[in-house]
């Protein structure tokens, strides 16, 4: 079921793992948002870092948005993102992640590796940080919290987008693993500027 489907029949996949495979209530970390939030009389879905309602989304609200097809209009690349596992933190396993943007629009996105024109690597609590806004992704890639493989002055070109990117993240109701669980994001697609 879509995410569309679920909001057109109200229905929710609660507990949706990592990889899109049902988790119970018992195995969701107890700081995590609750499954339903109504807030202004409209359920919100929570959706887990990188499943593929996650990536359904993503690319949905990417290329919904204006602003960022400007910015990336000029744009015809392809991305891994790699979130390293962070075991002692609860984060057991990579989510590893691509997508293609072709003149502002994700063409294509999808879980797993392949050849792209660029990999950035990092730990999974590196990409919650950028997520919440408490690192900007320029910052990280400079900092070499995240590894880049490709042409990085190229990709330090498109920080606009990227900057704007993350903005669009920012406005998904995420799930995070292990300890990040704390920082879920309740998502606001309200506050997007």
């Amino acid at each position: 079921m879509t995410i569309d489907q679920r909001r057109e029949t109200g229905t929710r996949e609660s507990g949706i793992g990592q990889w899109g495979n049902q988790v119970s209530k018992a195995e969701r970390h107890p700081d995590s948002l609750p499954e339903n939030d109504f807030s202004n009389g409209k359920e919100v879905v929570i959706m887990k870092l990188g499943s593929p309602e996650y990536l359904e989304e993503i690319q949905k609200r990417t290329n919904a948005d204006e602003e960022y097809r400007r910015l990336a209009a000029d744009e015809h690349d392809s991305y891994t993102l790699v979130l390293q596992a962070e075991p002692q933190k609860g984060v057991n396993e990579d989510v590893v992640v691509g997508f293609r943007v072709d003149a502002g629009q994700i063409t294509e996105i999808w879980q797993g590796e392949r050849p792209t024109d660029f990999t950035l690597l990092g730990p999974y609590g590196v990409w919650v940080d950028i997520l919440r806004g408490k690192m900007g992704p320029t910052r990280a890639f400079t900092m070499r919290k995240l590894k880049v493989r490709g042409n990085f002055l190229k990709l330090l070109r498109g920080a606009d987008s990227t900057n704007r990117w993350v903005q669009i993240l920012q406005t998904i109701p995420t799930e995070f693993e292990g300890e990040y669980a704390q920082y879920n994001l309740p998502g606001d697609e309200g506050n997007l500027l």
